[in-house]
C-alpha cells in the first residue's frame, strides 16, 4: 500500500504502484496527483503535461507479474473517455483524491496503445518491440507516424512441451551500450 513496497520490496497493490509512480514523476519535475475510488477499489494517477491532465494507471499497465519486462500503455496519458474506453475505471463511479478530469484525446488512439514491451533509449534513439508484428523497431518522430523497422523477430516457441499455446516472449532491455 506504499512507495516502498513497489520499490524495495517488489510487492504492492494499486495505491502503491500510484504513489510510487507519483513519487519517480516528482523526482523528475513531471506534476502529477494520486487518485482514487471507493467505488471500484482503485488507484492511479492525474499526470500533467504542459499542465495538460491525463489519467495514467500503472498498474493496470503491468498485467503480468510472471513475465518480467512486459508493460502495457493503454491506460497511459488518456483522457477520462480514454480510460473509460480500456474498462478499467468505470463512467459514473465516485472518484476522489484529485480535482482533474482530463479532457485532452490528444493521446487516446496513440500508436503506443498496441505496443506491450518498454520503450529503450540508446544514442538518442528510442527503440521498441511489436510483438503483434514481431518486429525490432527505432522511432524516428516521437508520435509514431514514422517508424522504421531494423529486424524481424519470427520466432515463437510454448512455454512448455505440452502446452499448445506459443507466443514471442521477447523482450527489449538496454544497458546504456547495448540492446538486448
Amino acid at each position: 500500500y506504499n512507495a516502498y513496497g513497489v520499490l524495495v520490496l517488489n510487492d504492492a497493490v494499486c495505491k502503491g504502484y500510484a504513489l510510487a509512480y507519483d513519487y519517480l514523476l516528482e523526482q523528475v519535475g513531471i506534476n502529477s496527483d494520486y487518485c482514487a475510488s471507493d467505488d471500484i477499489n482503485h488507484a492511479w494517477n492525474i499526470v500533467y503535461i504542459n499542465n495538460v491532465p491525463y489519467h495514467v494507471d500503472v498498474t493496470w499497465d503491468d498485467p503480468t507479474w510472471d513475465m518480467s519486462g512486459r508493460v502495457l500503455h493503454k491506460n497511459f496519458l488518456r483522457s477520462t473517455n480514454g480510460i473509460i474506453e480500456t474498462g478499467h475505471i468505470k463512467s459514473g463511479k465516485n472518484t476522489i483524491d484529485y480535482t482533474a478530469t482530463p479532457t485532452d484525446t490528444t493521446y487516446d488512439k496513440y500508436f503506443w496503445q498496441d505496443i506491450d514491451t518498454s520503450f529503450q533509449l540508446l544514442d538518442d534513439k528510442i527503440y521498441y518491440l511489436n510483438t503483434t508484428d514481431k518486429t525490432l523497431n527505432v522511432l524516428n518522430s516521437i508520435d509514431g507516424s514514422d517508424s522504421e523497422t531494423i529486424k524481424n523477430l519470427p520466432f515463437k516457441w510454448k512455454p512448455s512441451a505440452d502446452s499448445s499455446y506459443s507466443v514471442s516472449f521477447s523482450k527489449l532491455l538496454c544497458d546504456g551500450d547495448f540492446l538486448y
